[in-house]
């Protein structure tokens, strides 16, 4: 005696997702299949579908047009792009490849917020174009910080990052993605050497001096002023000292 039992629309949804047939193109794969017998109905096995006669999946009306486009989805599948430079989360939840031989740029940050939202003294950060990235997975195991407002909804700009182990995967601008170097696999110093900083930004609010003879702007570079390298001098107490005070050049 077999027993039923209805599930609510949403269980059927789910299920029918996880299984690859929601919203799918079912009018084609139905002729495919034989009419089931009565004695067969409940034990069938399903018939092997060749590659080009396979019903395809219609995207997920739940899924927003921002996950359909780079830095997320730079190609129409993972095979099709041109991958580069391999990059990860701590976990390896979250991968990532990028087209690009050499970033646009290298920076330092020192803004207070990267100081936060990295736990660190400044961020290194390379510029890409939105399209020279794609994910493996999409949007999938991402979160979100829109730092404005405070909220986790995908806002540009914003910061992205893993949702499992939180490591920091880029900053997300309006047209540019800024990527840190230090997931990425390089393989060797001299690749490595490409993504080396050319300067430092909000240099005006770093907590730690750097003694390198890159240029150190205020703010952004280019458009702030350029801050004097605090000389350097030995001390027993600390590796390197000097006041971070803001002393603007001449030039």
């Amino acid at each position: 005696m077999f027993r039923f039992r209805l599930l609510p629309i949403r269980s059927c949804q789910y299920t029918l997702r996880r299984h690859n047939l929601y919203n799918t193109n079912l009018s084609s794969s139905s002729s495919l299949s034989p009419p089931a017998s009565p004695t067969s109905q409940f034990h069938t096995t399903p018939p092997t579908i060749p590659p080009d006669q396979q019903p395809k999946t219609m995207p997920d009306p739940e899924t927003s047009e921002w996950e359909t486009q780079p830095p997320y989805r730079s190609t129409g599948d993972n095979a099709q792009f041109t991958k580069r430079w391999t990059a990860h989360c701590h976990c390896g939840r979250v991968r990532y490849w990028a087209s690009r031989a050499k970033p646009l740029a290298a920076k330092f940050c020192h803004c207070v917020d990267c100081q936060a939202l990295h736990g660190a003294p400044f961020q290194w950060a390379a510029v890409f174009e939105k399209a020279d990235l794609h994910f493996e997975r999409g949007a999938d195991g991402l979160a979100f910080y829109h730092a404005p407002d405070g909220s986790t909804a995908h806002k540009l700009p914003c910061k992205v990052s893993c949702a499992y182990c939180h490591s920091p995967i880029m900053d997300e601008g309006r047209r540019m993605a800024l990527v840190f170097p230090g997931i990425i696999e390089f393989g060797d110093a001299e690749h490595k050497r490409w993504f080396d900083p050319q300067c430092h930004i909000f240099y005006s609010q770093r907590v730690v001096d750097m003694h390198d003879g890159k240029p150190k702007w205020s703010g952004l570079d280019k458009q702030s002023e350029l801050i004097k390298e605090v000389e350097r001098h030995d001390c027993k107490e600390n590796t390197v000292t000097g006041q971070p005070t803001n002393e603007n050049t001449d030039n």
